[in-house]
């Protein structure tokens, strides 16, 4: 059975190195997110969300129809999902039940079948 190499002091400590500064970073994201969330659910945000959207149609390629919805105001969530816990809103952003993605879809597929 063949020996594994032995590291050198000098390796060993660089590795130690980097782990230490990987856990430090690691930390500090930890304390800057605890915060961010603890800002928003104290209701320390100065910004109050308002929601609008647009909806265009038109046509694609081959003369397909398309539509385009642009919702104004709502974070990166799924639009019309269930509620989420402020501690989620706080990082994705505000929640809007103002349109329903998935009814949308099942609308528009219902009304253009595949040929």
């Amino acid at each position: 059975m063949a020996e594994t190499p032995k590291r050198s002091l000098g390796e060993t400590m660089r590795q130690l190195l980097v782990i230490a500064i990987l856990i430090g970073i690691l930390i500090g994201a930890i304390i800057v997110l605890d915060e961010f969330i603890h800002s928003h659910a104290n209701g320390e945000s100065s910004t109050k969300a308002t929601f609008n959207f647009t909806c265009c149609t038109g046509l694609g390629a081959n003369g397909a129809q398309v539509e385009l919805y642009e919702i104004y105001g709502e974070g990166h969530e799924w639009p019309g999902r269930p509620t989420l816990p402020s501690s989620i809103t706080a990082l994705l952003g505000p929640q809007s039940s103002l349109v329903n993605a998935n009814t949308l879809m099942w609308t528009f597929f219902q009304a253009h079948p595949m040929p």
